[in-house]
C-alpha cells in the first residue's frame, strides 16, 4: 500500500499492525525497502492511503 502523509510524503509497504481500537493513534508499516524494518506512523499524519 502507498500512504501519503499531511507533509506530502510517500510511504510505499506493508501494514504489519493497524489497532482497530476507537481510541488508536498509530499504525505500523514494514517498508517495501527495507523488509527487515518497520516504521510507525501517526494516523493523524495520514492524507490518503492507496492499495497497490
Amino acid at each position: 500500500m502507498r500512504i501519503t502523509t499531511t507533509d506530502g510524503h510517500a510511504l510505499i509497504g506493508i501494514p504489519t499492525s493497524v489497532d482497530a481500537a476507537r481510541g488508536a493513534t498509530e499504525v505500523f508499516l514494514r517498508p517495501a525497502d527495507d523488509p527487515d524494518g518497520e516504521v510507525s506512523l501517526a494516523l493523524a499524519r495520514i492524507e490518503g492511503v492507496s492499495l497497490l
